[in-house]
């Protein structure tokens, strides 16, 4: 299993958007000062996507805006900030989520503290059921202690049935 750097995920999304022909050039711009954040500083890339999140909403708070803050926590190889790891007793794939639920929450803290909180709508969402054993040793099907991610339902990612297919969608 070869783990790969924030920094070669980065060049890969950036690679993926300017081939796509997409009109991205202030994302590809992004990414690329993320990129470079992630080369010169030790600040977990959680914390050095938050502070170009803060700064967007700073520089928007004046009129209304569109973020689209992209959460890649979950996905493998999943490797939580060293301050959340060991934090939730559900292997990293746990820690991950408790990253998170962080990181969402330093969104809305920092909404309230412009005094945008009364006037923004939040949607969080995801692009499909839960996956647990997706070839990586990071305990996600070990390390459950009881947790069911898929509740009720049955399936996951992968699968037709509706774990697989219904997705959470909260505002």
């Amino acid at each position: 299993m070869k783990t790969i750097s924030a920094n070669e995920k980065l060049d890969v999304i950036i690679a993926s958007v300017e081939k796509s022909g997409i009109k991205a050039a202030k994302l590809i711009e992004n990414l690329k000062d993320l990129r470079e954040l992630a080369l010169k500083e030790q600040d977990p890339l959680v914390v050095k996507v938050l502070r170009l999140t803060y700064e967007f909403i700073e520089e928007n708070k004046s009129k209304p805006f569109f973020l689209f803050h992209a959460l890649t926590e979950p996905h493998v190889p999943r490797m939580p900030s060293t301050m959340f790891k060991g934090k939730s007793g559900l292997g990293y794939r746990g820690d991950a989520i408790l990253q998170i639920d962080w990181a969402v929450g330093q969104i809305l803290n920092k909404l309230e503290q412009l005094g945008l909180d009364k006037n923004t709508m939040i949607i969080l969402s995801s692009d499909n059921g839960p996956v647990l054993d997706d070839g990586y040793a990071d305990e996600a099907v070990t390390a459950l202690n009881g947790h069911t991610p898929w509740g009720a339902l049955r399936g996951g990612k992968y699968s037709a049935f509706e774990a697989g297919t219904r997705v959470p969608f909260i505002v």
